[in-house]
């Protein structure tokens, strides 16, 4: 069995519920299956699933992601700087992939090198954009 993206921690555990030892092994670096084996293993028979705290229908959409987005604190920073830390470590702990969460990152510290940022660190491009006719 190989792990696909969207995998849930399900398919790395036996019926009984404790760590599948030689998949976890294959499946990930020898340094991350030492960490994801040195987690406890719950027992409780739950499974994973997706899930979306900030809709009552517990499904991500744009619409609830926007309203999020919004009610959150609005200048948020490197997570070593401010209080605003748990935002980041919600993001980083959010089931996304990688280059999502980055690009979120980046996002919010404006490192996203639009035509604007490029010119404010001295790159030469014009500001407008370029489907524009008019200016």
């Amino acid at each position: 069995m190989v792990l696909g993206e969207w995998s849930f921690v399900d398919s790395l555990k036996l019926q009984d519920g404790s760590w599948n030892d030689v998949l976890v092994r294959k499946s990930f670096s020898e340094e991350e299956a030492e960490a994801i084996l040195s987690l406890p293993s719950s027992r409780m028979g739950i499974h994973d699933s997706f899930l979306w705290h900030y809709d009552k229908s517990g499904t991500y959409s744009v619409k609830s992601g926007y309203w999020f987005a919004k009610n959150m604190d609005s200048n948020p920073s490197c997570s070593g700087l401010n209080p605003s830390v748990s935002w980041w470590k919600f993001l980083w702990r959010l089931c996304l992939p990688i280059k999502i969460k980055i690009f979120i990152w980046k996002a919010c510290n404006d490192w996203i090198p639009t035509n604007v940022n490029l010119d404010v660190h001295g790159v030469k491009v014009d500001k407008f954009c370029p489907f524009v006719v008019e200016r």
